[in-house]
């Protein structure tokens, strides 16, 4: 195991150099229930 997949990335099995760690392929790779980020709702305060 490489220190990157230690740290819980996962590696697209057709790019050794594309590591994925939160979004959709992670979640779908490691079982999770859902990706750890995505689209936000933005508001006049948070600028």
């Amino acid at each position: 195991m490489t220190s990157v997949a230690a740290a819980g990335f996962v590696n697209y099995p057709t790019e050794w150099w594309h590591w994925s760690f939160g979004e959709r392929y992670w979640a779908f790779t490691t079982n999770a229930r859902h990706a750890l980020y995505g689209p936000q709702e933005w508001s006049s305060r948070t600028r």
